[in-house]
Parts: C-alpha cells; sequence; structure tokens
C-alpha cells in the first residue's frame, strides 16, 4: 500500500514538474515574439533563469 502512494505521489510530482516546464516554455515562446531582435543568450537569460553554468556554455 505504501509503494501505491509513493508511485501516486510520483506521478502527482512529474505532472506538476511537466506543468511548470509547459507554462515555461509558454512563457519563453512569448517572451521570444517579444523580443526576437535581441541575440539568443540575453533572451534565454531574461526568459528562463538558467543555472548559471548553462549560461556560462551558452554565452562563450
Amino acid at each position: 500500500m505504501q509503494v501505491k502512494a509513493r508511485i501516486i505521489a510520483q506521478e502527482v510530482n512529474n505532472q506538476t514538474r511537466l506543468e511548470m516546464y509547459r507554462q515555461r516554455l509558454d512563457l519563453y515562446s512569448q517572451c521570444n515574439k517579444q523580443m526576437s531582435a535581441i541575440e539568443f543568450p540575453v533572451l534565454v537569460d531574461r526568459c528562463l533563469p538558467l543555472p548559471s553554468r548553462i549560461r556560462h556554455q551558452l554565452s562563450s
């Protein structure tokens, strides 16, 4: 029973994460339309706060 509860909790967690990514992607595409003139790393930085090491790779 406890294992089943854990699996359900995991699925809920995955759904929440998926929803969060979907919203973020939505935000990103809106942002992209507004700021297509700005170069890509700046755009990514503005729209999606990324971990700094990824941001560093993009800008180098």
